[in-house]
């Protein structure tokens, strides 16, 4: 869309079509596209220079960026499963000398780490009462702890094995944060009840180990 028109001072930012197309991050002959097709605005100067609004570039912008909501983390969380799968092979190398894991235990470890994911993605995606999803954390807390005590592992290795199964939530999560899109705010107001979540769980496990390795 293009219209003639004399530029009054200062009540915008007025930009050559260079300085647009920094902003825009495209070519000139991309903007040149848009323009012709009407998706932005083009003021011509008397002497025959585009110049743009820095105010509807701006509009612009949002509109073509896409808002990304509880559906799209569930996704990011569902990505991290093989992760998951992958710590319970890779933890014995922060063990104790003398200290393995036979196949049942990290197989055992691999379905805790999966339920912890399973929960946080049913909470995020259809919520229930929160008590509820606390004690459900509780208890994966408590069978990961026991286990871990039973194959006579450490409360810091016992610690240790629980962050490496942390990590690849916390991963997914902060990558979706970092990319341009829009954040929904039921992504936001969801981030802390994650974090929560993980935080109870953690909690369980190391006091479950602690009453085990007493007991």
């Amino acid at each position: 869309m293009t219209m003639e028109m004399n530029l009054e001072p200062i009540q915008d930012s007025w930009l050559s079509i260079g300085e647009a197309c920094r902003i825009l991050g495209v070519s000139e002959a991309t903007l040149r596209q848009w323009t012709d097709d009407g998706q932005i605005k083009v003021f011509i100067t008397p002497g025959g220079h585009r110049r743009y609004q820095r105010s509807q570039l701006d509009e612009f912008m949002v509109s073509r960026r896409k808002t990304l909501g509880i559906q799209d983390l569930v996704a990011k969380l569902e990505e991290t499963a093989e992760p998951h799968r992958e710590v319970a092979v890779n933890i014995t190398a922060s063990l104790s000398d003398g200290i393995r894991l036979n196949q049942r235990l990290r197989s055992h470890l691999a379905s805790l780490g999966k339920s912890i994911l399973e929960l946080i993605i049913q909470y995020v995606s259809s919520p229930v009462d929160r008590k509820i999803t606390v004690q459900q954390a509780q208890e994966i807390g408590k069978d990961f702890g026991i286990t871990m005590s039973e194959a006579g592992l450490t409360l810091t290795e016992s610690i240790e094995a629980f962050i490496c199964h942390r990590k690849p939530t916390v991963e997914g999560v902060m990558a979706m944060m970092k990319q341009k899109e829009i954040i929904a705010e039921e992504i936001l107001a969801a981030l802390p009840l994650i974090d929560d979540i993980m935080d109870r769980t953690m909690v369980a496990m190391v006091e479950a180990h602690q009453n085990h390795t007493k007991a």
